[in-house]
């Protein structure tokens, strides 16, 4: 079995469970593991939310948490009609300042929304049918509707396969790579064309491909893109089978002067972990398949490390999760949740010593530091840094709080409960986070000091 294959086996795996678990819900117990500390947080507030959270990241500035919420309401007729709205949050108080309108309704509601995104007092998320909302910061009212397309069908090719960024006066994204009449597997939206005036009616605006590939097969763009100081960079999906026949294609845009800095080609990569890049000062990482360290202003790789080939794996599995919410850097550190989950050693031919669900390694050389050997199923979310301890929700796993220098559990609080996949926040000293109740699929917006 080839490296690249463990990756894939291993995020099949907990696609068909996360799938399963979504799908036929159920009350879910936490893991129970013996001899474990426990860990009594110190909350500050706890806020009932009146709907689900949405997989989509929710947004913070300043004081204010931004969501997107699901809502199951009752019509006339007594049947259930889904909806999707925007919130804002008070994060000192743990309160709703406002809920927009239930902007999108549908028989079957696809929850695949974009991140939310704020430029100056407006906010804007994209759904899954092509269409961009965007809402008052200060009310939370719809000012308007924008489809990227002429058609329905073409507005749903030209939608975000993963996020949406901006540079603060315009909104980019990479697609799954629409290749009629030319494949283009990034976009722009220039935000001046909106009329704000017209809220009720949902006008076109055709977006601006800023990136064009003359094989399809290397425009889908899967990896959330990042902006550092008005260069765009973002991965291409190597969509080739299997892909050592193919590659991924790393990719520098200056916004200023609409012009590709450069282009990387990278072979023997998936291209496929959600948030895989991060710019810290001169080097732009990327953790995928494959961990690598890549100059910024020319492209060039710098250092790589690959998982082993086997088929006997005597090195730790430090592969990032697919749908990994994001990775956490801490004076020269990463820390970040792997693809593995507790049964990761009965896939693959690997011990069980060499499996961790949660990892931190030196940003130098993708050395492990410490790691943690998963209990419950896969995670996709990322741990908070503060005070030189690691929080982070867990699927099943509870909330679990560790030393950053040694990798010990301080203690572990099993009364939460997590999808493993949410976003999680610092806000002065309190981590905010999603406490799930699996019954009802609702949770508790949660802040506890740290």
């Amino acid at each position: 079995m080839k490296k690249l294959s463990i990756v894939c086996v291993l995020m099949f795996i907990t696609v068909i469970f996360t799938s399963c678990d979504l799908l036929f819900g159920g009350k879910r117990k936490p893991i129970q593991e013996n001899n474990e500390p426990v860990y009594k947080p110190d909350y500050a507030w706890q806020l009932q939310l009146d709907g689900r959270k949405l997989v989509s990241e929710a947004y913070i500035e300043d004081k204010y948490l931004y969501l997107l919420e699901f809502i199951t309401d009752v019509d006339n007729n007594g049947s259930k009609v889904k909806k999707i709205r925007l919130v804002k949050i008070d994060m000192e108080s743990g309160t709703y300042v406002w809920k927009s309108s239930k902007v999108f309704r549908d028989k079957y509601v696809n929850f695949s929304f974009s991140n939310i995104v704020k430029i100056k007092d407006r906010l804007y998320y994209m759904s899954p049918y092509g269409i961009v909302y965007c809402h008052s910061d200060l009310t939370g009212d719809v000012q308007a509707a924008v489809r990227i397309g002429k058609t329905e069908k073409e507005a749903i090719f030209n939608s975000c396969a993963y996020d949406i960024v901006t540079d603060g006066m315009d909104i980019y994204w990479g697609s799954y790579g629409n290749s009629d009449p030319i494949a283009t597997p990034f976009f722009k939206l220039d935000l001046s064309k909106i009329d704000y005036t017209h809220s009720s009616e949902i006008q076109t605006i055709i977006p601006e491909p800023i990136y064009v590939r003359e094989n399809y097969k290397e425009c889908t763009v899967w990896t959330a893109p990042i902006i550092k100081d008005r260069i765009l960079y973002f991965i291409t999906m190597n969509t080739y089978t299997p892909i050592d026949k193919g590659k991924c294609i790393l990719v520098a845009i200056d916004l200023t002067t609409k012009t590709v800095l450069w282009e990387t080609e990278i072979e023997k990569l998936c291209g496929s972990v959600a948030n895989s890049l991060y710019v810290h000062d001169d080097i732009l990482y990327v953790l995928d398949s494959s961990l690598l360290k890549v100059n910024k202003k020319t492209g060039k790789i710098l250092f790589r490390y690959d998982e082993e080939e086997g088929p006997i794996f005597t090195k730790p599995l430090i592969t990032p999760s697919g749908y990994i919410c994001g990775i956490q850097y801490h004076e020269g550190k990463f820390y970040y949740t792997t693809v593995a989950s507790r049964d990761a050693h009965l896939q693959i031919n690997i011990s069980k010593e060499h499996v961790y669900s949660l990892v931190c390694v030196n940003a130098e050389d993708f050395r492990l530091e410490w790691g943690f050997h998963p209990v419950g199923g896969t995670s996709s979310t990322f741990p908070i840094i503060a005070n030189d301890r690691a929080y982070i929700v867990t699927h099943l796993d509870g909330l679990r709080v560790f030393d950053i220098k040694t990798g010990q559990l301080i203690g572990v609080d099993k009364t939460v409960l997590g999808w493993g996949n949410e976003v999680t926040f610092l806000y002065k000293n309190y981590y905010i986070f999603f406490n799930t109740d699996f019954d009802t699929n609702r949770a508790k917006l949660c802040a506890i000091r740290v």
